[in-house]
């Protein structure tokens, strides 16, 4: 694969709004004492961004705990969870409307590099918040964007959220955390209703999830319903790490009454709901049927992908991307000797041969974990090849907890905390082993470890000129996707697979997985496609296994154009380095330009003028002098 075209760009700049950030990004590059610089901006600035920092974790002691941010002053949040009301979701966008108001009173031109970067995402993701907050008054998401118009989903809601947040990040090393826990659990079912609240004035404004969705959900409330009280992971994991911790008393018989007497109750009026809106329902899979939903779509596809394409654009920009992609695939294929029929057929055929299947057992999932933890192992030698600063990445192999298996992509990462203390973990869909053959685990650890995500987090978070509101409290996913497919081609661009033909399948056949989700999520929400159309779609167009790919469609059918943030931020992260391969010429240093990740995530324009002033010292000049 290769450079994205010039013609390519995610992110519209106009030539005042250039100049200007031009000018102060190489300010702060090149020249951070600069005779026009107002003193006292940057400290203004960083004041404010400490101060939303704490405000947004008092909104959201739940982002506190899995950062690792409620401990100190900020201990009393640790037995406390969101407001998850719809009162709570219409404070957090009032919020969003002051941060933008505060932040306009600080001028970007007296600010050096990283201070405007920080400046320039925080307006743009506040602004966005408050605009679209107020536009879409349903479904899930406020706090970041318009993520899903379904409050609750086999994907949203905090029947998912909280006992996932509980038993992976809620730390217990002293009674105070093990009440904070009882807390939690006892203010959980508050957390339920008014979720199930949310829900049904979103079922009287005609916001109806499909039917397929509202399907899987029930499977996963029942899981949680399902057990004897001190059997439900928020009973047993405080029993356990209780016993861990050495602590005395009858945790796990505590938390078992309150689930018992208050939580179990709440999700009996969640499955109520849920199974009251079941008939109500249809299979259309698109948020097209929806009141609003061409225009939820529109800003949805715009907000994920960063960028200013239509849906048309991105479909076909995917039909494209799958043509030149399988051709490369099907070269491979005929190499190993797989001439005959298609190429989903043939990819199947190379996922059973000898040494690429695992079993359907424990055994089987313990081995597909180590895999991945080999392929990171790997991975690490080769990486001074790529960048000039090695931050310490330590990190975790997971399996994705069993009770939320149903509704889970096939991987996904979470951060570790701010502090060190917990690091970061990729957890891993072994619902169906055979959705693993060994040939597609290396790309699939690059993308959610390192140097992918993980890394990429690690990297900004040891950047002390970025303020923790933005390390963890901001969302790009067009950035981050784009970079974590970006580094699967860097990783091939180097010659990891030299000598492996299979394993450079794998990463083909992830890069055309993400090419087709682009047709496919276009498909669903703006062609009118049905969940089995698009699920047959993928099924033979990638030859990965049809019981994931139906899985990933209907995580599609939920969350609108996130499928389309890798693929189109990729492109977007190539586009930036041939911007810079151009501007440097034969200057270009490749370790130099992944530093960009050193300052964050952000958004295109910004992006864009920060690598025009890094790489152009000439414009820079001349920027600063036509501001």
């Amino acid at each position: 694969m290769s450079e994205a075209p010039a013609s390519f760009k995610a992110g519209a700049t106009t030539r005042r709004t250039f100049l200007a950030g031009a000018a102060a990004v190489a300010g702060g590059a090149g020249a951070p004492g600069m005779a026009w610089a107002l003193p006292g901006a940057e400290e203004q600035l960083g004041r404010l961004c400490d101060k939303l920092w704490q405000e947004q974790l008092r909104r959201s002691p739940e982002l506190a705990t899995t950062y690792g941010a409620d401990s100190g002053e900020n201990v009393g949040l640790r037995g406390k969870l969101d407001d998850w009301s719809r009162g709570g979701r219409g404070e957090w966008v009032d919020w969003a409307k002051d941060n933008v108001k505060r932040l306009t009173l600080i001028d970007p031109t007296a600010l050096p590099q990283t201070a405007h970067v920080n400046r320039a995402v925080l307006l743009d993701h506040y602004g966005k918040i408050a605009r679209l907050g107020a536009k879409y008054r349903f479904g899930d998401g406020a706090a970041s964007g318009p993520v899903s118009p379904y409050a609750i989903s086999q994907l949203t809601g905090p029947y998912r959220a909280v006992p996932d947040m509980l038993e992976q990040r809620h730390a217990v090393a002293n009674s105070a955390d093990a009440e904070a826990w009882l807390a939690r659990v006892s203010a959980f079912a508050g957390a339920l209703d008014a979720s199930t609240e949310a829900f049904r004035m979103d079922m009287g404004a005609g916001i109806v999830p499909p039917s397929f969705a509202l399907d899987a959900t029930l499977i996963q409330l029942g899981k949680l319903r399902g057990p004897e009280p001190a059997a439900n992971s928020l009973a047993a994991a405080l029993a356990r790490k209780a016993t861990a911790a050495g602590l005395a008393g009858d945790w796990g018989a505590r938390a078992a009454a309150i689930v018992e007497r208050v939580v179990y109750p709440a999700v009996d009026r969640q499955i109520a709901a849920v199974t009251a809106a079941r008939v109500r329902a249809t299979g259309d899979a698109g948020v097209w049927k929806l009141p609003q939903g061409q225009e939820f779509y529109a800003d949805a596809l715009a907000w994920q992908t960063a960028s200013s394409l239509k849906p048309a654009e991105v479909h076909a920009m995917g039909r494209e991307q799958v043509a030149a992609i399988s051709a490369e695939m099907d070269a491979l294929l005929g190499g190993l000797g797989l001439t005959q029929g298609t190429l989903a057929e043939r990819m199947a055929a190379l996922g059973s041969r000898e040494g690429q299947s695992f079993p359907e057992s424990d055994a089987g999932r313990a081995a597909v974990l180590e895999v991945f933890a080999d392929s990171i192992a790997r991975i690490r030698p080769r990486l001074p090849e790529l960048f000039s600063a090695l931050p310490p990445a330590a990190l975790e192999v997971k399996r994705v907890p069993a009770a939320l298996e149903q509704g889970s992509a096939l991987a996904y990462a979470q951060g570790g905390s701010l502090d060190g203390t917990r690091p970061g973990a990729f957890f891993v869909n072994l619902q169906n082993v055979s959705e693993w053959p060994r040939f597609y685990i290396p790309t699939v650890a690059f993308h959610e470890g390192i140097p992918g995500h993980l890394w990429e987090g690690a990297t900004a978070s040891a950047n002390p000129g970025i303020p923790a509101v933005r390390k963890r409290g901001t969302r790009y996913p067009a950035y981050a996707e784009g970079w974590a497919l970006y580094v699967e081609q860097v990783v091939d661009e180097i010659g990891f697979y030299e000598g492996d033909p299979a394993g450079r399948l794998g990463y083909l056949q992830s890069q055309l997985f993400r090419s087709a989700r682009l047709v496919v999520d276009t498909g669903i929400h703006h062609l009118r496609w049905t969940r089995d159309q698009a699920a047959a779609y993928m099924t033979q167009t990638t030859g990965q296994a049809a019981s994931g790919m139906r899985r990933e469609v209907e995580r599609y059918c939920v969350t609108p154009g996130q499928a389309c943030s890798y693929k189109v931020g990729q492109m977007e992260w190539l586009r930036l380095r041939a911007l810079a391969r151009r501007l440097a010429g034969s200057a270009f240093d490749l370790k130099h330009f992944h530093q960009l990740i050193e300052l964050g995530r952000a958004p295109s324009a910004v992006m864009e003028e920060v690598v025009t002033a890094r790489f152009n010292k000439r414009l820079s000049v001349l920027a600063m002098r036509t501001a």
